[in-house]
């Protein structure tokens, strides 16, 4: 039995090690032969062929997940089911981001990690700009039918298509324009689409030009073309690096929820179809899942690794397997180092629990002591400066009519201030009820 909520920290690709980059191909490859990756790419041409208009609405090409308020909930969806089917394969592992605004400040983008054989493969060659290398040649990308039908069939060759920075755009989006759509307000505004009206969804998608921008697409739209190939069509997904791209796009949305500017989600009602904020959306695998449901992607089960500035964590090391008997109290004691650079204060804002960030009601009963029905303990001493030590003391009792058995008690380092996590390793401990 499990408990807690394990929160999965989606890394930088360029911090992850080779083997890490290696494990996450090879898993992506097992879901291609299993055949539930190209169920993503139906869903994704599905959602881009499915117009999602108003009463009497026209000039507008929004559609399920783009070109609408649900361009941030839908692709958020989308990216947590994929990465939750590589956990299948793989227990723990995270879809990491490829962040373009940095490869774009180095003097050719076309040769970034990214694009090398252990990592994603490369660009395109010979007449039909096929990659040459890389983890993913013999896949079959999946193609629509003349005529706009919702049927794809498989392409009449194997691999990927790539055109870098050849597809009519020589440059990715810069770090001035992610920091200039970070400072667009509200979420998003009338009349919800691809309409020139000023909104963060419209500017981060790539619709919205302001002086200064770049010309042709712009943000998530531009790396989209900038890649080229199978990037620039409905089935985009055929090209695993959608996925790095995305998770980007995704984590500046949570970026921009976090600063002072950040607005509401809209519209509530009145919009179109599947984007309102408690619409079912469109072409999910989850039928019934709303915007709403995806605005807070920690209870999603998720974090960025560029969200714990100032607070981050690591543990000092493995807790032993605990053995108790049922009515018996055990104590539990976890060790955390502070590696960001603000103290951990009791009392203040800054305190930080140990704790469930979902609360697990299975283990509710074995409460003993704890802060709350979630928190198990806060630092055993008033203050964790930056370097130091903190220490989380707290104990369980499982009740007599616990059946014998190993279990796994599970948690995260919170802040109290603001109830979101740190940056740290989730906390496990293994108990042996007789």
């Amino acid at each position: 039995m499990d408990g807690g909520q394990i929160m999965d920290i989606r890394r930088n690709l360029y911090r992850l090690s080779a083997a890490a980059v290696t494990q996450l191909t090879d898993a992506l490859n097992t879901l291609k032969n299993d055949g539930r990756y190209d169920g993503y790419i139906h869903l994704h041409h599905e959602a881009m062929m499915r117009p999602s208009l108003m009463p009497g609405e026209a000039g507008t090409g929004r559609n399920s997940a783009h070109m609408g308020p649900a361009f941030g909930p839908w692709h958020r969806r989308y990216l947590r089911d994929l990465e939750l089917d590589l956990q299948t394969v793989v227990p723990g592992i995270t879809l990491p981001y490829w962040d373009w605004a940095t490869d774009a400040a180095t003097p050719n983008p076309t040769a970034a990690p990214l694009w090398s054989t252990p990592y994603f493969g490369g660009d395109g060659a010979g007449p039909n700009d096929v990659v040459p290398n890389g983890p993913f040649t013999g896949w079959t990308a999946l193609l629509m039918q003349s005529g706009g039908s919702m049927t794809l069939v498989p392409r009449s060759f194997p691999g990927l298509v790539r055109q870098l920075a050849r597809a009519g755009i020589a440059t990715l989006p810069r770090g001035l324009d992610v920091t200039s759509c970070l400072q667009e307000s509200p979420y998003d505004s009338a009349p919800w689409s691809e309409a020139a009206m000023p909104s963060f969804r419209n500017r981060l998608e790539g619709w919205l030009f302001r002086a200064g921008d770049q010309t042709g697409p712009r943000m998530h739209n531009r790396v989209h073309v900038w890649v080229g190939g199978d990037m620039q069509f409905g089935t985009s997904p055929n090209d695993p690096v959608f996925f790095l791209h995305h998770a980007n796009v995704d984590r500046l949305w949570a970026k921009w929820q976090a600063s002072a500017g950040a607005a509401a989600y809209a519209p509530i009602s009145g919009g179109p179809p599947g984007h309102n904020l408690n619409d079912a959306m469109f072409d999910l695998g989850a039928p019934g899942t709303t915007p709403a449901s995806v605005l807070d992607h920690y209870r999603m089960g998720y974090m960025y690794d560029s969200e714990g500035v100032g607070f981050e964590a690591d543990a000092c090391g493995p807790t032993p397997m605990l053995t108790v008997a049922r009515g018996q109290m055990v104590q539990i004691m976890a060790c955390y180092t502070n590696t960001g650079t603000t103290a951990w204060t009791k009392g203040t804002a800054t305190q930080v629990n140990l704790g469930q960030f979902t609360p697990a009601p299975f283990f509710a009963p074995w409460a003993t002591g704890w802060l709350s029905n979630s928190d198990y303990a806060t630092t055993t001493t008033a203050l964790v400066a930056p370097g130091q030590m903190g220490y989380f003391v707290f104990a369980v009792t499982p009740p007599a009519s616990t059946a014998p058995g190993q279990y796994t008690l599970e948690g995260e380092l919170i802040l109290a201030g603001t109830r979101r996590p740190l940056l740290a390793p989730t906390f496990s401990q293994q108990i042996t009820v007789q």
